[in-house]
This record gives structure tokens, C-alpha cells and sequence, in this order.
């Protein structure tokens, strides 16, 4: 554990002026750093100590020796009902003594989040707060060589903003297979520091993707989701794919030969090879219709999902404990987990899914977006494209000359 020496009438956590530490095409707008004290002495509280929490560090380690347990309890006990829960590595805190050592003052800081617990007559009580955060924002643009990643990271994009993008556009564009050279990239984020000078994260307020295979896509924030241009969720009512998967081992066919059966039937539907155990989950929201057992699908789960959609999981290894027939499941919940019951020759997920009693190819198959804006929410949100629409077509840095030697 980090910990400073107790300071006697002094200020605690000073925040550092950000530094650049990205260079992209340069922030637009960033505050001044202020002086911040996470905990300042003051009378009846004049002794401070500092510190952070380590790996395996109990509550107690953020205390000077000597402190009683009555006063670190009671410190605790008023952080959990204010909703930090237990300590965390990575927490910086800030305590407050008299002069007899007796805890007056304790100060929390987690992220973005600051809880504050003071001493009074009835005992110790906590109130959550937040730290002060700078936000500079930043662009960047470019094309495509070997990757969307290396192009990204020549252009100084951190490695969460990378990820962030391809999520985003993860209905849109399949990173492995369709990216081409010469594809074109653009995007605007945020990036947030804490007056602490820990780093809260990132947020990508406008994208665009311009590729061979895809086309032009494009992807503007607004209250926690991505829409396109015209107010539709970028995202879908149904997930990508069921599970975390090495590779399709099998695709939609109406004459596919079956290795154990070894003659040619439809196989309606995509395996998924993936290890035993692998974590299944449902693609949507949904109410399960069938588990158990299913002829040559082994354990198998259906579930029916808005729209007319029915999805199905077989081969399954075994389901999450109390799963059964008339219950609810949420998109992304986990379901179950891969097997080889049944007819398979390994371990695999085989996944389908019906339209109104028919299969459909899920690889193919335009499915409904799980949201889109309107009314006043609309209008708001389409006032406000103009602006980053103009930050996405600025022309992009151009590149250093090959260095010849």
C-alpha cells in the first residue's frame, strides 16, 4: 500500500495539471487544472493522511496505527450504506484526525465517484458526491493498411477508443473479414480526467466507417446509445453471435453433409466451434419454451423472442442452475454452456432461428434495431448532427513521407 506520512495543517490531494499525453490533432477544449484537496485540516481535525488501495488491503490499512476499531467500523459502515461497498484497490482516500487521534473526517475517491463520511454526535454518516472532471476532446481520421487497429494507433487513438469503435459499428462492420486498404475512418470522443488526474474514461461522440465491402456507415451518440443519421439504433434487438467464438464451423445450408450421419440433409442453422464450457447466452429478451433434451440436438433451449423470432441452442454441455420452461431471460443473460450432446462430433454450439415458424440464415438475416429516436428527442438529436457531421469531413493528417535509406 502507498501511503503518505501524516501532514499537519496542510492541503492532501493535489491534482497535476493534465498533461498531453495523446497527440492526435489536438484538444478544443480542456479547463485549467485547479489545486484540488480531496480532505483539507481544519479546526478540531488538524492531522490528514493520504493514500491508495493496494491488492489484498483491508479497510484497516487505510488507517494510522493507532486508530480504534470503533472508528474504523463505524467509518465502513457508513461508506457501505452510502453505496461504495467494500474498499477497492485503486481508491484513493483521505482521513481526518483530532488531535488525540480520534477519526473526525474520511474521504473516498473512486472514479468519478466521491464519498465523504463525517463524524457527529449520533455517529459517523457518509453522502456521495463526484469528483471534478476536466473533458478535453479530441478527432482523429485516417485510412486503412494492414488493420483498423494499426491505422488507428498511428493516428495516436487509444486502445479503449479503438475497441469502442468497432463495438459500435459491430452490426455494421465485421472487423476480421471486411476491412480493405484504403478504407476511411473518422471519429470524435471525449476523454475525462479527474481532478485526481486518474483517467474516468473515454466517450465517441460521432464515427464513420467509408469501406469497400460496407459502405458509408455512420454513428452519432445520444443518452447512453448510437444512431445513425436518421435516429436508428445502431445496435440490434439480437446480439451478434450467442457465445465468444473461435470460428463457424458450420454454416446455413439446405444440403449439408452430416459427418456422423454421412448422408446430405438441410442444416438449418450455424455451429459455433468453441471449447467445452464456453458461456452461451440468449441473442435477445425473451421467455424460454423448451429445455431438455431433443433428439440429435442433445440438451437444447428454445426461446421465443418479440416479432415472431424463436431461437434455438443445442448440443449444450448443461444449462445455468433453475433455467426451465416460462421463464424470462435478457439479452446477453447466460443461458448454458457448450457441449457435444446429441449428434456432434466436438464441441460446438449449433444456433438457428425461425420467422414466423420459417428458418432464416441469422448470418443473412436483416433483423429489427432495438430502438429509434422520436419526437422531441428526434428533433434534438438531428439539430445537433450538423456540427459533428463537419468535424467527421475534415480532411485527414497527411501521412509522414516512407523514410529511404
Amino acid at each position: 500500500m502507498k501511503h503518505t506520512k501524516i501532514l499537519i495543517a496542510s492541503a492532501v490531494v493535489m491534482a497535476a495539471a493534465l498533461a498531453a499525453f495523446l497527440i492526435s490533432r489536438g484538444p478544443r477544449e480542456a479547463a485549467a487544472s485547479k489545486p484540488y484537496s480531496l480532505l483539507a485540516p481544519g479546526q478540531g481535525m488538524p492531522l490528514v493522511s493520504t493514500g491508495t488501495i493496494a491488492d489484498g488491503d483491508s479497510v484497516g490499512a487505510a488507517f494510522p496505527h493507532g486508530t480504534t476499531y470503533a472508528d474504523i467500523i463505524g467509518v465502513e459502515t457508513a461508506l457501505r450504506k452510502a453505496g461504495s461497498g467494500a474498499l477497492r484497490p485503486g481508491d484513493i482516500y483521505a482521513v481526518g484526525r483530532s488531535s488525540s487521534g480520534a477519526v473526525e473526517g474520511f474521504t473516498l475517491a473512486r472514479g468519478e465517484d466521491l464519498y465523504r463520511v463525517a463524524r457527529s454526535s449520533s455517529g459517523f454518516s457518509a453522502e456521495k458526491a463526484s469528483v471534478p472532471v476536466t473533458v478535453v476532446r479530441r478527432d482523429s481520421s485516417g485510412s486503412l493498411g494492414s488493420s483498423l487497429w494499426d491505422a488507428m494507433t498511428a493516428q495516436n487513438v487509444p486502445p479503449g477508443v479503438i475497441m469502442e469503435f468497432a463495438d459500435i459499428f459491430a452490426w455494421k462492420v465485421d472487423f476480421l473479414t471486411e476491412p480493405r486498404e484504403g478504407d476511411g475512418f473518422a471519429l470524435v470522443w471525449e476523454e475525462r480526467t479527474t481532478a485526481l488526474g486518474t483517467r474516468s474514461g473515454y466517450r465517441i461522440l460521432a464515427a464513420s466507417y467509408n469501406g469497400a465491402e460496407t459502405g458509408p456507415q455512420q454513428a452519432f451518440y445520444d443518452d447512453g446509445s448510437y444512431y445513425d443519421a436518421a435516429g436508428k439504433s445502431l445496435s440490434r434487438a439480437f446480439l451478434r453471435a450467442p457465445l465468444s467464438y473461435r470460428r463457424i464451423s458450420s454454416y446455413f445450408s439446405e444440403h449439408r453433409y452430416h459427418p456422423i450421419l454421412r448422408f446430405f440433409r438441410p442444416h438449418h442453422g450455424i455451429d459455433y466451434a468453441a471449447p467445452m464450457g464456453t458461456p452461451v447466452s440468449a441473442v435477445a429478451d425473451g421467455q424460454v419454451i423448451f429445455a431438455g433434451r431433443k433428439d440429435g440436438f442433445g440438451n437444447f433451449i428454445e426461446i421465443r423472442h418479440g416479432g415472431g423470432y424463436v431461437t434455438g441452442y443445442g448440443h449444450l454441455r448443461n444449462f445455468v442452475k433453475g433455467l426451465r420452461a416460462g421463464m424470462r431471460v435478457s439479452q446477453g443473460e447466460l443461458i448454458a454452456y457448450v457441449g457435444m450432446t446429441g449428434l456432434a462430433t466436438g464441441p460446438h454450439l449449433h444456433f438457428q432461428i425461425t420467422l414466423n415458424g420459417k428458418y432464416r440464415n441469422f448470418l443473412t438475416l436483416k433483423l429489427p434495431p432495438s430502438s429509434a429516436l422520436a419526437g422531441a428527442r428526434l428533433k434534438n438529436f438531428l439539430a445537433g448532427l450538423k456540427p459533428l457531421e463537419e468535424e467527421l469531413d475534415k480532411p485527414a493528417p497527411a501521412a509522414a513521407p516512407a523514410h529511404k535509406g
